[in-house]
């Protein structure tokens, strides 16, 4: 007799940990032989000369707890920005869409004997997805700007011309190139700036010796 088929429950927020670390119990024992096997078969393939481009990709199989662990992902993704600083940003489907490719790729890193709280694993993946996203259109917009303001310096002045023109949209198109690439800039280098080493406190009678 065939097993019956296990019913997973709806997926709600707030995701139910418990039930989302029973699924990637019962889903990693199925996936993990298949993705052993399918880098085996890769390995030979690349031993044959096949680019890395041209390798089979690897499919998941779609059981019943696969599922619900993709709704639960979809549905944390979600709500991820719908909080504080993401809420704010334009491309919140991009981040979405990032956020969940990066956790599928981690799927089977995650040890159910070692961790017990997928909810805050996966979360975690996200928010540092959202960041690099977020990250990528700054530098994109920076670029955007930057061609921008070459063109506006193109119309405002050109050759043979003793000042420039008066228009009140290349002030402001140059007031808002201004902001983005300063603040853009100002970020990078914050980056960059090398951190100092406190030097040690010296403690007790070190203090009174000199090395020479």
């Amino acid at each position: 007799m065939k097993k019956p088929i296990k019913v997973w429950p709806k997926v709600v927020w707030p995701v139910d940990n418990k039930t989302f670390l029973k699924a990637f119990q019962e889903y990693l024992p199925k996936v993990k032989p298949l993705r052993k096997k399918y880098k085996q078969k890769c390995k030979v393939l690349l031993k044959k000369g096949i680019p890395k481009s041209k390798l089979p990709k690897f499919e998941r199989p779609q059981t019943p707890e696969y599922n619900y662990i993709g709704e639960c992902l979809v549905l944390i993704a979600q709500h991820l920005t719908r909080k504080g600083f993401f809420s704010t940003t334009p491309y919140r489907e991009e981040m979405i869409g990032d956020a969940l490719e990066n956790a599928v790729l981690c799927l089977e890193n995650f040890n159910p004997r070692k961790y017990k709280n997928p909810f805050s694993y996966f979360t975690q993946i996200m928010t540092y997805a959202f960041y690099r996203r977020i990250s990528k259109e700054e530098k994109h917009k920076y670029i955007k700007q930057m061609s921008i303001r070459s063109m506006v310096d193109f119309f405002a002045t050109q050759k043979g011309d003793n000042g420039e023109y008066a228009n009140t949209f290349i002030k402001f198109m140059r007031e808002l190139q201004n902001d983005t690439i300063e603040k853009f800039e100002a970020n990078k280098n914050k980056k960059k700036k090398p951190i100092k080493k406190q030097p040690k406190k010296i403690i007790g009678i070190e203090k009174f010796m000199v090395c020479r």
